[in-house]
Formats: C-alpha cells, sequence, structure tokens
C-alpha cells in the first residue's frame, strides 16, 4: 500500500532523522539539546504515517501493543531535556552557561582560540549536555560581535587554529559578578524551540534551583 502511494508518504519520510542514532545517544547520555527538534520532528512524522496506514490496515496495533510493554524505555530523554536549561541566559550574568564557561576560560588560557575550546568542552559542569567545538567557536563569534562585546577576536578568525581571543574590560566584569551582560546587550537566542528576544519582551532565564523564571 505504501509503496503503492509513495508521494502520499514523501514529505513525512524527508522529515525523518536517524531514530536508531538517537536513541543511541540517548542510552550514552550524549544526546545535544538542539537534537531534541530532529526527534521531535520524526516522532511527528512517523505519527502521521501511522495514522494513514492504520486506515488501511489494523496490523499496526499489534506493533504499538509490543512498543508499550517493551522494557526499552527512554530512560535519559529527561536527561537530555534538563541539558537544555545550560542553554537558556543565567539571570545573574545575563549569559547561558556555555558563554559564561568560554569567558570564564578565555581570561585564564587566552589567547589560543583551540585551547579555551578544548578546556571548555570538557569542563565538569557540562559534563552531560556534549557540544561540538564549531558550535563553541560560533559562540565565541557571538560574544565577540555583541554591543558591548565581551571578548576580542584576532588573526584569521575565519579559522579556529589561526584566531586568538581575548577578554575585554567589559567581560571581565561579568565574568566576576560585577555586572550583567544583560540589559547591556540584547538577547535573541532560539533554545529548543523558543524563541527568547529582549526587544519583544519575551525572555526566560535560568534559575539555580534548576527552573526557568519569566522575566
Amino acid at each position: 500500500y505504501m509503496l503503492n502511494r509513495y508521494k502520499e508518504f514523501e514529505e513525512f519520510l524527508k522529515d525523518i532523522y536517524d531514530v536508531e542514532k538517537l536513541n543511541r545517544k540517548i542510552k550514552i547520555k550524549r544526546l545535544h539539546p538542539f537534537e531534541i527538534n530532529f526527534l521531535y520532528s520524526s516522532l511527528k512524522a512517523g505519527s502521521e504515517i501511522y495514522i494513514k496506514l492504520r486506515k488501511k490496515t489494523t496490523k499496526l496495533d499489534n506493533f504499538i501493543e509490543f512498543l508499550t510493554k517493551s522494557n526499552n524505555k527512554l530512560i535519559y530523554l529527561p536527561i537530555a531535556l534538563k541539558n537544555i536549561l545550560n542553554h537558556y541566559p543565567e539571570k545573574t550574568s545575563g549569559l547561558p552557561l556555555w558563554d559564561f564557561l568560554l569567558l570564564k576560560i578565555v581570561k585564564k588560557h587566552a589567547p589560543k582560540a583551540t585551547m579555551v575550546i578544548g578546556y571548555t568542552m570538557f569542563h565538569d559542569d557540562c559534563k552531560n549536555d556534549i557540544v561540538g567545538d564549531a558550535y563553541l567557536f560560533q559562540r565565541l563569534h557571538h560574544l565577540a560581535n555583541l554591543p558591548n562585546p565581551l571578548v576580542r577576536l584576532s588573526g584569521n578568525i575565519k579559522q579556529m587554529r589561526k584566531t586568538e581571543v581575548f577578554i575585554t574590560e567589559f567581560g571581565k566584569k561579568v565574568v566576576n559578578g560585577d555586572i550583567s551582560s544583560f540589559p547591556r546587550n540584547p538577547i535573541d537566542e532560539r533554545i529548543g524551540g523558543v524563541h527568547l528576544n529582549s526587544l519583544e519582551n519575551n525572555l526566560w532565564f535560568y534559575h539555580p534551583q534548576e527552573t526557568l523564571v519569566r522575566f
């Protein structure tokens, strides 16, 4: 039935990511928060396909019953969802955890960007929230391009190995807890499907008790 009507299912199939890969990453606690979007789109597309197929056959009911009774639960999914909080700005500094760690490590291990990124990737504060060097390099550029820059980049800034990074005076004040990056720097981020925008008064901050508070 499905093969004969491939065009009806093609758009749904395009939205299905490698679910087996996502499941493996969940099991070893390596699912990145942004991959939750892939998981959501895959499950949604799978649901649409299921609804279409169920109209033509009842054999799917046995498969759903098997999944319901299976012990193979996504036990690490709550951990991955919890790690999304690391990407929300913290109320005191006005920065998400990864940005604050970058700033802290720039102060200590400048000027080589590769050194800063390496120390940040394996910091104990984020051992369950794995990100890559490309993501952290992009965040360094973000910190340098703010209206009130927290770091300054020099060298060939398009190549990580040829980039040098230095903390600014304003950055030192933020990392020391003397001042907050926000509101001197606006916030415009998309986190797990949520658009944080300080210009539109749509802001949520991370609270130390692992909750989100509305600004």
